[in-house]
């Protein structure tokens, strides 16, 4: 079963100032609408709901530094099976500038740079019984006038009944994976106001979260 909803606390138009107005101002002029679309695909939710009822002994990564987070890849064993969360800079069309834009996935295999890396383990050993992904819709409007229709993952959460584990990419450009353990993880991911920050009061920024539920 797939449940789609909007998360009521998750959904803001926000109106915000950028350190270089102007530069942005002229980007905006000078662009026509675009679209990017990152999500994860039908296959990975797909895979997601293979996992229901399936038991995720531990999963891995190497030692935090400073904060919780990780760079770039995450180890599950699922059923015995590795899988993996990455999360790598691509080039995009990002609001009017090619940037190396950090896009997460989800993939069986291993890249052989990964395998070398010093891991810690951390036991779960409980059965998934839901999974939630996080999705995210950023448009950019002037006038009015839809610039800008960008779709990422957010990041992903597994629930085991009576706690969850969250894995959440870092704001921006950020090849981070920021992990949390607890319940209702979902309200501590990053505030749309704080990913519109950079982007200037010449336009209207609009950030909404889908949220989707796997069980």
């Amino acid at each position: 079963m797939f449940a789609i909803f909007f998360h009521p606390n998750l959904t803001k138009s926000v109106r915000v100032f950028a350190r270089n107005e102007y530069l942005i101002a002229f980007m905006i002029s000078c662009i026509g609408m675009n679209t990017t679309d990152v999500r994860f695909d039908e296959h990975v939710l797909a895979t997601f709901k293979s996992f229901i009822g399936k038991k995720m002994t531990k999963y891995e990564h190497v030692p935090f530094r400073f904060t919780n987070s990780v760079p770039q890849f995450v180890r599950f064993c699922i059923d015995g099976n590795p899988w993996y969360l990455y999360c790598f800079s691509e080039e995009h069309d990002y609001f009017g500038a090619t940037e190396d834009v950090s896009v997460l996935y989800f993939d069986s295999n291993e890249y052989p740079f990964f395998a070398e890396k010093q891991c810690i383990s951390n036991p779960i050993d409980e059965v998934i019984e839901k999974v939630v992904v996080v999705q995210e819709n950023q448009r950019l409007y002037e006038n009015s006038r839809l610039l800008y229709d960008v779709w990422i993952t957010r990041g992903l959460i597994f629930d085991f009944g009576d706690h969850q584990i969250s894995f959440e990419k870092g704001p921006w450009l950020s090849e981070q994976i920021v992990i949390r353990k607890g319940y209702n993880l979902i309200s501590e991911f990053t505030p749309e106001s704080r990913i519109m920050e950079p982007f200037s009061n010449n336009g209207v920024m609009n950030c909404e979260r889908t949220i989707i539920t796997i069980c």
